[in-house]
């Protein structure tokens, strides 16, 4: 027997109530199924509700003579329905009830009146995990709902007795360990007003209150947002102010502008962050137009940030004027990242995105996003979202992000920074996913050019698009002869792939793309491939697979390597430096800067790998 303890409240009497059937039925099948599936079944040993689950308890095949806890109120034993295995006098009559609930690990509710109003509030209060069966009484009124900000979690939603124990086989593990430690004071909103008022010297008219939830209240000035934490015990207030500062210090010296940098402040009393404040819109705003990009673009600033978002929910996430999104909640759920927590975020990313038209309608968002904390579950995403290729979906979506968008988030970054640039032709366009973001979040016109017809039609959304694309030498041919030229060609990984069996015929295909890319080019070529300089490392991407034996820098040669995102095995072609330096002076192209893109994997020299180098090319 199953040591976990499952409480069952409501109706105490059921005859009078029109669908008393209905209850009695689902209260009898949840005591059977709770002692079936190896639990213990507690209740107030009398009528109602509590007779029925415990009817059905005796009914399971598991069930063992022991498997009944009857709570009473009073003394006498004897008044405990005829289904209790152990009878408990407590003598605290309604104050029973607290025994009850702090001695169960999960309390599922069927309806009910005060009394067990009472039950589950006492439940929230000692953390415990809570599940409504029904929609009746006051369990039906408050499934899917929380009670107050000390938790943030709900009280969740069941429609059957077997939802309901699917619901404690996920969750009954995460709550185990969590341990009343008694009420504890919580700053008011008016005090908070007043402490940042007096520390930041500003006039309390002036903060304007955003909004509170677990960890903190937050105001802003319309010059910066603070949030003030809300019960600060010395020892989490200590250790989350040396939490925030690492990481505030750790943005801050970034190179590169990736996340928006917050202070900190902190004395005996109080910590408060704070950051500067720029008008936004919540991501459910009817005058924006989210694209996937936006989120892919969120998630990839955490990425090469080292950092992580854990709980991710629409609330916690604005967009700025510009159309960038930010997670506007900075708290302990921002730490440092791991695999399996940036994972979850990105799950959690995707969900929201693919529901955003349904937010407004959505009374409990973290029924669709807990699934995905450990899983690429999204199951529950089909209520909305009549679709069976939701997976497909999401693995194309991670390919925009992290270890995978390496080179197409350099790619990006070089054209985001050239206002100059546009109008761009991407040559070997591939997935389209590069020439999309281009045109989608930097408002750049972009034609497109891929041979392999299957890949255009597979990617069409993301084809349609742009402004134009082609897939034969006519398309190419018929923009050359109408003298159309380009601010920039891209050319990313196209003279680095096979594109032939014989080196000879390789380099005739080369001479002839340089033609193509040369004569569409205004002035600008940014050609993109994988990096000579690092052939034998091990990456976050790829791992090489050359035989040391038969290779030597100087020379050209084909070789293999394994991508860790799918374990596919792809071809490759070796070539110096020297031979795209050569291949460039010959078309009369001057390279006025070479880029490489960064690993986080080191060698024992400590030196970054690279996977890829851009050429940045001027026509002379």
């Amino acid at each position: 027997m199953n040591k976990n303890i499952i409480a069952v409240i409501g109706y105490a009497n059921i005859d009078n109530i029109d669908y008393c059937n209905n209850i009695s039925k689902l209260a009898f099948d949840l005591g059977r199924l709770i002692v079936d599936n190896g639990y213990i079944l507690a209740n107030g040993g009398l009528g109602g509700v509590m007779e029925m689950a415990s009817k059905g308890a005796r009914e399971s095949h598991l069930y063992n003579g022991f498997s009944i806890i009857g709570i009473l109120p009073n003394y006498d034993k004897n008044i405990s329905n005829t289904y209790i295995d152990i009878p408990l006098a407590s003598g605290f009559d309604v104050g029973r009830n607290l025994s009850l609930v702090s001695m169960a690990d999960a309390v599922i509710a069927i309806g009910g009146g005060a009394g067990t109003l009472s039950e589950i509030s006492l439940a929230w209060q000692l953390g415990k995990l809570i599940i409504s069966l029904g929609d009746f009484g006051w369990a039906g009124k408050l499934a899917n709902s929380f009670l107050d900000d000390r938790r943030d979690d709900v009280i969740y939603s069941a429609d059957s007795p077997e939802d309901a124990l699917d619901i404690i086989k996920e969750k009954i593990n995460d709550y185990s360990n969590k341990k009343f430690t008694g009420i504890s004071s919580s700053i008011s909103i008016s005090e908070a007003r007043k402490r940042i008022s007096d520390y930041f010297n500003i006039n309390e008219c002036e903060l304007e209150y955003l909004g509170k939830g677990k960890e903190g209240i937050v105001f802003t000035d319309k010059k910066n947002v603070y949030k003030i934490i809300k019960n600060p015990q010395y020892y989490f207030k200590y250790y989350i102010h040396f939490h925030f500062i690492t990481i505030s210090n750790k943005i801050k010296n970034m190179k590169c502008d990736l996340l928006y940098p917050f202070e900190v402040f902190y004395n005996d009393r109080d910590l408060i962050i704070y950051y500067k404040y720029k008008p936004s819109k919540k991501i459910n705003d009817k005058s924006l137009n989210l694209k996937i990009e936006d989120f892919q673009e969120l998630l990839n600033k955490y990425y090469f940030s080292d950092l992580v978002y854990t709980g991710l929910r629409p609330e916690n996430i604005l967009c700025y004027d510009n159309g960038e999104l930010f997670i506007c909640d900075i708290g302990c759920d921002m730490q440092y990242l791991t695999e399996e927590f940036f994972y979850s975020m990105c799950r959690r990313a995707f969900a929201i995105y693919k529901l955003l038209p349904y937010l407004d309608s959505i009374k409990n968002i973290k029924e669709y996003l807990s699934p995905l904390n450990n899983e690429d579950n999204f199951q529950k995403l089909e209520h909305y979202l009549k679709s069976d290729s939701l997976k497909d979906e999401y693995n194309s979506f991670l390919k925009g992000i992290g270890k995978f968008s390496i080179q197409r988030m350099a790619i990006i970054d070089f054209y985001k920074s050239r206002e100059n640039i546009r109008t761009i032709f991407d040559y070997g366009s591939g997935y389209a996913l590069i020439a999309r973001i281009l045109q989608n979040k930097l408002n750049k016109k972009v034609y497109a050019y891929e041979i392999d017809k299957d890949i255009i039609e597979k990617y069409k959304n993301n084809y349609n698009s742009l402004e134009d694309f082609g897939s034969d030498a006519d398309y190419i041919n018929d923009l050359i002869k109408r003298g159309i030229k380009f601010d920039s060609v891209l050319c990313s990984l196209v003279l680095c792939h096979p594109l032939a069996s014989d080196e000879d015929e390789r380099l005739k295909i080369i001479d002839d793309i340089m033609n193509n890319i040369v004569n569409l080019s205004n002035s600008h070529i940014l050609i993109v491939i994988c990096n000579p300089l690092f052939n034998n490392a091990v990456s976050n991407i790829q791992k090489r697979l050359i035989n040391n034996n038969d290779f030597y820098y100087s020379d050209s040669l084909s070789f293999h390597k394994s991508i860790n995102s799918s374990g596919r095995i792809r071809e490759d072609i070796h070539r110096p430096i020297g031979f795209y330096e050569s291949l460039f002076k010959r078309f009369n192209l001057k390279i006025k800067n070479v880029i490489q893109t960064g690993d986080f994997i080191d060698n024992k020299y400590i030196v970054n790998n690279s996977d890829f180098i851009l050429f940045d090319l001027l026509k002379n």
